[in-house]
């Protein structure tokens, strides 16, 4: 199979599925579809946590039919599967972003700081980095940057 092929009809799917989306009356017809949690819907978008309580009330832990995702919405379970080796926040192996072919779509220097960042990593190699890190941003040392990061902005909305 053409990698070119599968990335760009992966883009095609999503362009598409933002359209629908941004219709909603389609979000509003597939809601029988989607397990009693419709992240699209406008009320969703304007008042999340209604929907966060009826999740909650149902179940902690739930699998999303039509997204293909595990939902948790409870305190609990999110610890749980955060501390579990099991889960991973690495998603360059899902069958969407093997798809949608980064490297080719971003080009391989954006495509390596969208894969090879601190939020794609999982322990111990992110609290490594996460530790290294924290020593650079203390509150003094990010307030010393507060006046050349406002300039930087300032500048960039002049143009």
């Amino acid at each position: 199979m053409n990698p070119s092929v599968t990335s760009e009809t992966a883009l095609r799917g999503l362009r598409l599925l933002q359209r629908i989306i941004a219709l909603e009356w389609p979000m509003r017809i597939a809601n029988p579809l989607m397990g009693g949690f419709n992240p699209f819907l406008q009320s969703y978008k304007q008042n999340p946590y209604p929907h966060y309580q009826r999740l909650r009330q149902r179940d902690a832990v739930q699998f999303h039919p039509l997204l293909r995702v595990w939902l948790l919405s409870g305190h609990a379970a999110c610890l749980d599967a955060l501390r579990s080796p099991s889960f991973s926040v690495n998603r360059t192996g899902t069958p969407l972003f093997r798809a949608l072919d980064a490297e080719r779509t971003l080009g391989p220097d954006l495509a390596r700081v969208a894969t090879e960042n601190l939020l794609m990593l999982d322990p111990p190699e992110h609290t490594r980095i996460r530790k290294l890190v924290t020593k650079a941003f203390t509150p003094r040392v990010v307030e010393t940057l507060r006046p050349r990061i406002q300039r930087i902005v300032e500048q960039l909305l002049d143009r």
